[in-house]
């Protein structure tokens, strides 16, 4: 067990009254907010009986790390720099509220051509439910990958890489196509507003 800021610590960017804090790749993480009965001593001293409390907790684990593992109660507010879990994790949170599964965001490993059936299973009984959580795992914890382990993680950073260089080149093509629709729009007003009879400047030019 250890504290939730050593799997992202905070990292303040900027001075004065703009700032923005950074928490690292909290996309890399499985977490999940769940209700947990909690023991309250000094109400069942004065009732002489159990008395428990529900309340919200979280659980957060290291993927590909079977020993790192944050369990605790969820911090419902900001303390200093420091978010609340669910502004930190808010579609966990969301989905909790909503009585659903843990959310995890980002592509399933089940969707991911190159993975199999059981290839997805192993992975997931190490708390690896995403391609990108499988391409945050850190040399350090490969191990907990089993055979192989080096060759999968890279190949989910070179897809996530190659992803992202596509969505980069369909964002700069819709964009170019954008820029000649425009063009076209800007040409087809101005043959309007000159009308048919007028004639074009090139042809009173040569006169």
């Amino acid at each position: 067990m250890f504290d939730a800021p050593d799997l992202a610590a905070a990292t303040i960017i900027g001075n004065g009254d703009v700032r923005q804090v950074s928490y690292g790749n909290d996309t890399g993480l499985y977490v999940e907010f769940r209700m947990d009965n909690v023991y309250m001593e000094f109400l069942s001293e004065q009732e002489g009986r159990p008395i428990y409390e529900a309340r919200p907790f979280i659980r957060i684990f290291v993927p590909g790390d079977k020993t790192k593992t944050v369990d605790r109660p969820v911090q419902l507010k900001q303390v200093g720099d420091m978010p609340s879990d669910p502004q930190r994790f808010p579609a966990q949170w969301a989905a909790f509220q909503q009585g659903q599964k843990a959310v995890e965001v980002g592509t399933p490993l089940s969707e991911w051509p190159q993975m199999n059936t059981s290839q997805v299973r192993e992975l997931n009984s190490a708390n690896i439910y995403t391609v990108e959580q499988l391409a945050a795992v850190p040399d350090g914890a490969l191990d907990g990958l089993g055979h192989g382990g080096r060759s999968v993680r890279d190949a989910a950073i070179r897809y996530l890489q190659a992803a992202k260089d596509n969505s980069y080149l369909t964002k700069q093509s819709a964009e170019i196509d954008d820029l000649r629709a425009q063009i076209a729009a800007l040409t087809e007003q101005n043959e309007t507003k000159r009308g048919p009879g007028r004639p074009r400047k090139e042809e009173t030019d040569g006169e």
